[in-house]
């Protein structure tokens, strides 16, 4: 209320300014121009006074951040830390409300290619960086053992627990000739780049294998096809009244918990052989990976399940 006030002050102002014209279209864009470039100075005299103290107050509390992460801070320190990003948070809560009220879309402006963009960006990066986390029920907000949690987490995630594993047998799967499995077990050199000579051998049969209802990750086609398809099947269940059971699988369950010595084992029933299962477990048991928090790397780690 109090901003919205100061603006029809500083455009009530403008617009009555005296103009050096008497035609009355020049003094219309006189007028005009005058107030754009009050409202234009006023932006520049607030707003940008608050992303400078939200960039130096960034900047201050990153820096303490970096001080934590490689020695132990005293109580005083602590304190003075928390006072920044406190200080931080909270002019850049001025911000978030700055522009909450000045009703920018993000539906009209947010894919642009746009300063706009890259701030809204930037304030949800800041906006979920992690704080601090629980751990054994303690709440804790130093830098590296958070970072040492959240690489304990994420291991014995991708650590395989499930050894009473589903058999495949019995199941009729898509299968490719035994003429291409010869074919992508062709011998290749060393100077090759291994997982890019098998992408590149897999796509010349992977049409074999892939039904027509398969939408997702297929090259020419739409993963939203599936959205608009389930959509439709669910009006046309309502309509009939008809019993309908529908499974929906989240990243987690379709990609990150896959059992390997299942998928090698279907990929058998598949079709594939012997050597391109063994070059597969390969790339699955090389793998490792590091988690970012809060845009730094935890130590890396190897994976037991999921591609």
């Amino acid at each position: 209320m109090v901003r919205r006030k100061r603006a029809n002050e500083i455009i009530s102002k403008a617009w009555h300014a005296p103009v050096s014209s008497h035609m009355y279209d020049s003094i219309f864009r006189f007028k005009l121009k005058n107030v754009k470039e009050s409202l234009k100075n006023w932006s520049k005299q607030s707003i940008g006074k608050l992303d400078e103290d939200i960039r130096l107050l960034g900047e201050s509390s990153r820096k303490w951040e970096i001080q934590a992460e490689s020695r132990h801070l005293t109580e005083n320190e602590r304190v003075e830390w928390l006072e920044v990003r406190n200080k931080w948070l909270k002019r850049e809560q001025e911000k978030r409300s700055m522009l909450k009220q000045a009703r920018i879309k993000w539906a009209v402006k947010g894919d642009e290619n746009s300063k706009f963009f890259h701030s809204v960006i930037n304030r949800r990066n800041n906006k979920n960086n992690i704080r601090g986390l629980h751990i054994n029920g303690l709440w804790n907000e130093k830098p590296m053992e958070i970072k040492e949690e959240v690489h304990r987490y994420f291991k014995t995630f991708y650590e395989e627990h499930n050894t009473n594993m589903f058999r495949f047998a019995g199941f009729e799967t898509r299968k490719i000739s035994d003429t291409d499995a010869l074919n992508i077990e062709a011998p290749f050199t060393e100077d090759e780049i291994v997982a890019k000579i098998l992408s590149i051998r897999l796509r010349g049969v992977i049409d074999n294998l892939i039904g027509v209802e398969q939408s997702a990750f297929v090259k020419g086609k739409s993963i939203l096809d599936s959205i608009l398809i389930g959509n439709e099947l669910v009006d046309d269940v309502k309509r009939r009244s008809a019993k309908c059971c529908i499974f929906k699988a989240d990243f987690e369950k379709a990609f990150d918990s896959v059992n390997w010595e299942f998928l090698l084992e279907v990929m058998g029933s598949m079709g594939f052989g012997i050597q391109w299962r063994r070059w597969m477990e390969t790339c699955l048991r090389s793998a490792s990976i590091s988690i970012l928090v809060d845009g730094s790397p935890t130590k890396e780690f190897n994976l037991q399940r999921g591609i």
